[in-house]
């Protein structure tokens, strides 16, 4: 497996709360990554090696999803994205678990390989309990 381009910080999502994270893409090489029109942009989020993902989002998905805010310029200007976290889906995670975060592209053009752009630890913090307000 090739190296990913971008080791990130730990980052922390809380229990029954949205968020979003945006990313820079580069390629491998560490260049500016152009993001085809057809190419499928993913993240995941799993507590345990060899598990399914507690959570799985995509260009495809309702809830929590990955946006593409700019194909980018191969080379010149790298793709944007954007990956938004749903607190449908925030809501199953457990405090006490360490989980660890997958964003890849698949690259159409090369087979459908997938392709890395950012790896990293997630931190999960609980949230108080009742009415938000709203």
């Amino acid at each position: 497996m090739a190296v990913p381009s971008t080791f990130i910080e730990p980052f922390t999502l809380f229990v029954r709360r949205s968020s979003s994270m945006s990313f820079e893409c580069y390629n491998e090489a560490g260049e500016a990554l152009e993001l085809a029109v057809d190419d499928q942009v993913r993240f995941k989020i799993w507590s345990t090696d060899d598990a399914l993902p507690d959570i799985e989002a995509s260009t495809d998905t309702t809830d929590s999803k990955v946006t593409i805010d700019d194909n980018g310029v191969a080379g010149e200007t790298p793709a944007e994205v954007t990956c938004i976290f749903h607190e449908d889906d925030t809501a199953d995670l457990d405090s006490s678990l360490d989980y660890y975060f997958e964003l890849f592209y698949v690259d159409h053009s090369d087979g459908d390989k997938p392709k890395v752009l950012a790896r990293g630890d997630v931190r999960v913090m609980g949230t108080a309990t009742g009415d938000t307000g709203l």
